[in-house]
């Protein structure tokens, strides 16, 4: 009996070793799904504990409908597009479903990220819409989400959880971040714009805009503005008026 229960607990082993190889929910996973991960009921559409927002940045990802069992694989070049693998499934390899039912994410779909790893090297994210669409099955009606699965390849082990944001937005960045980029582009471009002595032609004309009129005398460069006139001589302001 004893040998008997060695035998079964060291088989239990490999066997749990074998499924888990590969994978790695360690590391800048963990700290990603810290961060960011939200949670849902089994349905994939109840969200029991929203995360951030995310917005794709790239198109032609594809997805399948969160009822489904199959999970569409896109695999991000370099370029930050998005490639499948046909009849991938991150739950079994070799399953084949239908794909009639899939849809193509475009860019700026909103998505939750629910689940992050790091599988044979490769950062993973599993992504889920953000918003509902209404299906019909047997002549009822049900909202449910589409799920797709993000594959960014290898080399983000050592990176810091903000490097990876930053190596990732191209392809999909948080809403909250775009709204800062945003705001802050918005307050770069209303910003009082002015123009002080010793600047040059260049200077004045990226702080102002391209004057209505130049008056070029010698040495002496005069450039008109509906509001002011600047005088440059030898390429440096000396007077405003």
């Amino acid at each position: 009996m004893l040998k008997r229960g060695v035998f079964l607990t060291i088989t239990s082993f490999l066997l749990v070793s074998s499924a888990s190889a590969g994978r790695d929910k360690g590391g800048i996973a963990a700290q990603i799904e810290a961060k960011y991960l939200t949670h849902t009921g089994i349905d994939r559409v109840r969200i029991t504990e929203a995360g951030p927002v995310f917005v794709l940045q790239t198109g032609s990802v594809m997805a399948a409908p969160s009822n489904k069992m199959t999970m569409p694989v896109n695999r991000i070049d370099a370029n930050g597009a998005a490639n499948q693998a046909k009849g991938g499934s991150a739950f079994m390899s070799n399953l084949m479903e239908n794909q009639s039912s899939n849809k193509t994410l475009s860019k700026g779909t909103r998505v939750y990220l629910i689940k992050a790893e790091v599988k044979n090297g490769d950062l993973h994210y599993w992504i889920l819409t953000a918003d509902t669409a209404e299906i019909n099955e047997g002549g009822s009606t049900k909202p449910i989400r589409y799920k797709a699965l993000l594959n960014f390849g290898p080399g983000f082990d050592d990176l810091s959880l903000d490097d990876v944001d930053r190596k990732l937005a191209t392809v999909i960045t948080t809403e909250a971040y775009l709204s800062e980029q945003s705001k802050f582009a918005s307050a770069v471009a209303n910003a009082p714009k002015s123009a002080s002595l010793g600047m040059s032609q260049e200077e004045v004309v990226k702080a102002l805009g391209q004057p209505t009129k130049i008056l070029s005398l010698g040495e002496k460069t005069i450039l008109v503005y509906p509001d002011v006139k600047i005088t440059l001589l030898n390429n440096k302001v000396t007077d405003m008026q």
